[in-house]
C-alpha cells in the first residue's frame, strides 16, 4: 500500500561483500501511522542485498529531488532522522526565486534618487547588495542544516533582511 511499516536507522553500516551490517542503531515498527515498537541494537544485519554501487545509483541527493519527492522524504523520515538538509533545500526552492522581487524592492528606490552617480558606482552597489544577499543565504543555510534555527526561518533570513532594507529605502525615497 506504499506506507512505511519498518524503519532501520544506524550510526553507520558496513558492506562485508555479501551483506550490510549496521552498527549502533534503532528499529522502528510503525502501524497505522503510529509507533508500534522501538528497539535499539549494537549490530544488525540489514536485509538488503544490493551492493554500495547499486544503492548509490538509486539514491538521490536533496538537490536532485523534485519538491514532491522532498516533501515525501521529509514526511517519511522526520520522526527518525534529521531532515534539516532536506527541509532547507525545499524552502530554498521558494525563497531563492523571491530574491528577484527583493532586489526590485531595493533597486527601485535607489534608481529614484535624484543625484545620479557614475554607472560604475551603481554597478559597485549592485555587486555589494548581491554579495551581501549571498552571504546571508549561505549563513541561513548553515544555520538551517545545523539545527540552530528552524529551516524555514533560516533560509528566509536574506529575504526578510532585504524586505526590511527595501521598505526603509522606499520610505526614504517617498520623502
Amino acid at each position: 500500500d506504499g506506507k512505511v511499516s519498518h524503519v532501520e536507522n544506524a550510526e553507520y553500516a558496513e558492506w562485508t561483500g555479501a551483506e550490510w551490517i549496521m552498527h549502533r542503531g534503532d528499529l522502528y515498527d510503525i502501524a497505522e501511522d503510529r509507533l508500534e515498537r522501538h528497539l535499539r541494537f549494537d549490530t544488525q544485519v540489514l536485509p538488503v542485498k544490493k551492493d554500495p554501487r547499486q544503492i548509490i545509483r538509486e539514491q538521490k541527493e536533496p538537490e536532485e529531488m523534485t519538491m514532491r519527492e522532498l516533501r515525501r522524504q521529509i514526511a517519511v523520515q522526520t520522526q527518525y532522522v534529521n531532515t534539516n538538509k532536506m527541509e532547507a533545500e525545499l524552502y530554498q526552492r521558494v525563497s531563492v526565486p523571491m530574491a528577484s522581487l527583493i532586489f526590485t524592492l531595493i533597486g527601485v528606490p535607489l534608481g529614484l534618487q535624484p543625484t545620479r552617480n557614475t554607472s560604475s558606482a551603481g554597478f559597485a552597489m549592485s555587486v555589494i547588495i548581491i554579495f551581501f544577499y549571498y552571504a546571508l543565504m549561505t549563513m541561513g543555510n548553515a544555520l538551517a542544516r545545523g539545527g540552530v534555527l528552524p529551516p524555514m526561518l533560516a533560509v528566509w533570513i536574506p529575504n526578510i533582511v532585504g524586505i526590511i532594507a527595501g521598505l526603509i529605502l522606499l520610505r526614504r525615497a517617498s520623502r
